[in-house]
């Protein structure tokens, strides 16, 4: 029971700050900047977060093998992409 109470409690308080941040944002300028969007310089710049990610996960992997725990590129990648979702 407290722990359905603690959620309850938490959905609640999250549902009110997500109203309280989207009431303020004015969809009609959202839009027209997306309208205006550079897709070059989006494409880059999407290319250059996923570069610092695999740039990233090389490192945890080097480290990962010093300590003796080695693990396969691809691993290391996707438990970096998935960190990198959760910390957001």
């Amino acid at each position: 029971m407290r722990k359905a109470v603690a959620l309850i409690a938490k959905l609640a308080i999250t549902l009110a700050l997500l109203y309280f941040a989207f009431s303020r944002i004015n969809l009609d300028i959202v839009v027209q900047r997306l309208q205006h969007l550079n897709t070059a310089w989006f494409a880059a710049a999407i290319a250059t977060l996923a570069a610092q990610a695999v740039v990233a996960a090389a490192r945890w992997r080097g480290i990962l093998r010093r300590c003796g725990a080695a693990i396969s590129t691809q691993q290391a990648v996707r438990y970096t992409f998935i960190a990198l979702f959760f910390s957001q």
